[in-house]
């Protein structure tokens, strides 16, 4: 790999909420009293820092991973030394304070020394490298994985014309066991199995005592837990997605971490690491379907296929989606869709159209006259889930391609009657008229694994696989071996398959 300019003990901290936003920093630090104090995380940089910006990846799809000399390229942005980025309230961090995070770490740990395989982002690489573990701060959690499903989220990593000053694990999540626990670690001991979740959950913050577990504000600055066998730090907790997971050994701070006891296969587990766990949340715990209600659902990728199967469950009448992807509509009909459309069929408004002919809202005809009198019939579903994503890899050959130039958002909310819940957890392109939010009644909602407690939500959901209401096994497109890792996130990022998981058993 390139030369590490600084290769002593570091601390990186992550803001912002989207690739383009992401700031990497070295020298950062917080306590978790500060942050349980301020209900917000600040992060301070004592090093060069990176703004990974979104590029098209197209034109990297085929760059091969490994060693290279490393040049940042013409026009690189970075931030000076000492520049502090707040989440929210935060206060300013010394780079004593940062120091003493540091000197944290556990004089003794068992799993120090230990090396593994894993994927490492770093510079202008994605190369497989083995890393020797450091040892851990008594608040981590040391967990050997067992399967991971390879989220659309990353598809950036594979953009090497992107740089990367720190060097980072890539993916995130995980389903594994626990081989070792900090001194500080309440939550699980070692052999416990567990879900390393695309989303913190103290239970101790502002959030959390709210009920508001998605929103949870403990981004506890992340120590550098392994070396490369040139010393370069790297880092497994990766910018924006938390705890990486493209790895056979995952770290985690212990709030990421929810304990499951359950005998399923890891793969089908890795279900609900990430995206088909939102969709299914949406549709459960955020907005929970009514029974007999419509819903469509933009987008049938794993987020959206979880929806479909949410919908499902909770009973509702029409199941609407909406994807170009042939396979993907087929097997929304088997997970639960009562209707598939491709918008490929029809106009950017005509689209909207088909939708509110499948849901009319029904006045009553006694087959003499129509009871106009108890209002004008109002068309739409009562939920719309927006699930799409922009296609930042090319497509398989062969996989079908989305209408350009369409305001997907403006569709997604024009498909509600008033009244209705629109959830976004994709990236749409468009937005809606503020005139038309005005006047509806309608409930925009958002985010990331939106409504979810995942300490709670997730051992329902693996109630509901072990039950056979939730169908995992059907979600998953194709499982990877660990050495297989680049192919998993093209195969995932190409849309040739719903899921890619890598299995480290």
């Amino acid at each position: 790999m390139g030369e590490n300019q600084n290769k002593s003990e570091g601390i990186m901290c992550i803001c912002g909420d989207h690739p383009d936003q992401t700031r990497t920093f070295i020298n950062a630090g917080l306590s978790r009293r500060q942050l349980l104090r301020g209900s917000a995380a600040a992060v301070l940089s004592g090093g060069a820092a990176a703004m990974l910006g979104q590029q098209a990846l197209a034109q990297q799809a085929g760059s091969a991973a490994g060693q290279s000399s490393y040049t940042p390229p013409a026009g690189a942005q970075t931030f000076q030394e000492h520049e502090v980025i707040f989440w929210g309230r935060g206060e300013d961090v010394s780079e004593q304070a940062a120091a003493e995070i540091a000197a944290e770490r556990q004089t003794s740990s068992r799993t120090a020394g230990m090396q593994f395989r894993a994927q490492v982002s770093y510079q202008d690489s994605l190369s497989m490298e083995t890393l020797t573990l450091k040892p851990i701060h008594p608040l981590q959690v040391v967990i050997q994985n067992e399967a991971v499903q390879v989220c659309y989220s990353a598809a950036y990593q594979l953009n090497r014309s992107r740089f990367q000053d720190n060097a980072v694990v890539a993916g995130h999540g995980g389903v594994g066991r626990v081989i070792e626990v900090g001194s500080a670690v309440k939550r699980v001991q070692v052999g416990d199995r567990v879900i390393l979740s695309a989303t913190p959950n103290c239970g101790l913050c502002g959030q959390c005592l709210r009920g508001n577990g998605d929103n949870c504000v403990v981004r506890l600055p992340a120590l550098s837990s392994a070396t490369m066998s040139d010393g370069t730090p790297v880092y497994l907790t990766a910018p924006v997605m938390g705890p990486a997971g493209h790895s056979e050994i995952l770290i985690a701070d212990e709030e990421w971490v929810v304990p499951v006891f359950t005998d399923l296969p890891a793969d089908e587990l890795s279900m609900l690491i990430c995206a088909p766990a939102v969709g299914l949340g949406i549709t459960t715990v955020k907005h929970p379907i009514e029974v007999g209600s419509d819903a469509v659902i933009y987008g049938l990728g794993p987020l959206g296929m979880g929806a479909v199967q949410g919908a499902r469950i909770q009973g509702a009448e029409k199941i609407i989606g909406i994807d170009p992807i042939s396979y993907r509509r087929e097997l929304a009909m088997q997970m639960g869709a009562t209707h598939v459309l491709d918008p490929n069929d029809y106009s950017e408004s005509g689209l909207v159209d088909a939708v509110m002919a499948l849901t009319p809202d029904e006045v009553a005809d006694n087959g003499s006259y129509k009871r106009h009198y108890l209002g004008e019939r109002q068309h739409g579903a009562l939920y719309a889930i927006e699930a799409t994503a922009t296609s930042q890899y090319p497509h398989a050959p062969g996989v079908e391609m989305a209408p350009e130039d369409v305001n997907i958002f403006e569709q997604v909310y024009a498909s509600v009657r008033p009244g209705g819940y629109v959830t976004s957890a994709g990236f749409p392109r468009g937005d809606v008229n503020s005139r038309l939010v005005a006047w509806s009644n309608k409930t925009i909602s958002g985010g990331n694994f939106p409504g979810l407690n995942v300490l709670s939500d997730l051992p329902k959901f693996i109630n509901l696989v072990e039950r056979g209401m939730f169908d995992a096994r059907a979600m998953i497109g194709r499982v990877y071996g660990p050495d297989q890792m680049r192919e998993a996130m093209e195969g995932a990022m190409s849309r040739e398959y719903l899921t890619t998981v890598i299995d480290f058993t």
